[in-house]
């Protein structure tokens, strides 16, 4: 990550020029370019920056945003959410949000307690480019009080939940980049 002092010197000089002709207009519209991409950068940077920052001065402005923030890695995005297998037994969890992964997984101990069934069974790929099979139940699950029926993927007892992109869509919710929050969106007809 570009710090923000190393940012301000590779803009200098492209600045406005006291005379506004030819290249002096093409170096004033590139300098306010770099200023606006300067401000993008400097403050992704603070976004991103904040979650993993430890306990900060008191009384600052950087003190109040870390508390209220929650605290994850550069890109990632931890939800709390509800698991509910067919006897009505739910589970609450907290998953990573996986806009790569298909199916949203849970550990087959929770599964069980939950009696959850393996009905169908699929080949996935992993982030290391194996392929295993993983065997589906269906369930439902819960994010802000939205509930609806999805596939879930049943893992093993040593792996993280995981919420993935198709039940975000069937709830109806999409990533904020910026924020790293989960944010209501519409469902798509054409």
């Amino acid at each position: 990550m570009v710090r923000r002092e190393e940012t301000r010197l590779r803009f200098r000089g492209l600045g406005r020029s006291p005379t506004r002709t030819g290249k002096a207009l093409e170096n004033e519209d590139e300098g306010l370019a770099m200023q606006e991409v300067q401000k993008i950068v400097w403050a992704l940077s603070r976004t991103w920056n904040i979650a993993g920052k430890k306990a900060l001065k008191s009384g600052s402005r950087k003190n109040q945003v870390a508390k209220n923030a929650r605290c994850r890695k550069m890109g990632e995005t931890l939800v709390k959410f509800k698991v509910y297998g067919p006897n009505g037994r739910f589970a609450e969890l907290e998953a990573l949000v996986d806009t790569g992964a298909t199916f949203t997984k849970i550990p087959k101990s929770i599964a069980s307690k939950l009696g959850l069934q393996a009905k169908y069974a699929t080949d996935v790929e992993l982030g290391d480019k194996r392929i295993i099979r993983r065997e589906l139940a269906l369930g439902e699950v819960e994010i802000e009080d939205v509930r609806r029926p999805v596939l879930i993927a049943i893992g093993g007892d040593d792996e993280r939940p995981i919420i993935g992109y198709t039940t975000l869509e069937l709830l109806g919710f999409k990533i904020n980049p910026i924020t790293g929050k989960l944010e209501k969106t519409f469902a798509i007809e054409y």
